[in-house]
């Protein structure tokens, strides 16, 4: 991918995720965080929190449906220019999404 188009991903990113309602407005948890089960990865997670399938969620990104899957799942890592779009599209951190190491 050139650079300009990795540019222009990453502020597409932005936009939608500016389109999402906050979490303390949408009243679901306090603080603005969702609770995390220990089961289910911190992407799976913040995905469902911002009711995103997987497939919704591959879509916004550029990535496939499978890839995503495989990534929640562990058996992909993932790129980080992909985990940089998926955090933006999903209005958090790098940190926030990424697995305990």
């Amino acid at each position: 991918m050139l650079e300009d188009e990795y540019h222009a991903l990453a502020n597409a990113a932005t936009a939608l995720s500016k389109s999402f309602k906050s979490p303390s407005a949408i009243g679901e948890v306090k603080e603005g965080t969702p609770i995390f089960s220990g089961e289910e990865s911190k992407l799976r997670t913040w995905r469902k929190f911002r009711g995103l399938t997987q497939k919704e969620l591959a879509s916004r990104v550029g990535a496939a449906h499978s890839y995503i899957a495989q990534i929640e799942n562990g058996t992909r890592i993932g790129k980080p220019a992909l985990w940089r779009s998926i955090a933006d599209t999903l209005n958090v951190t790098i940190d926030e999404i990424l697995p305990d190491l």
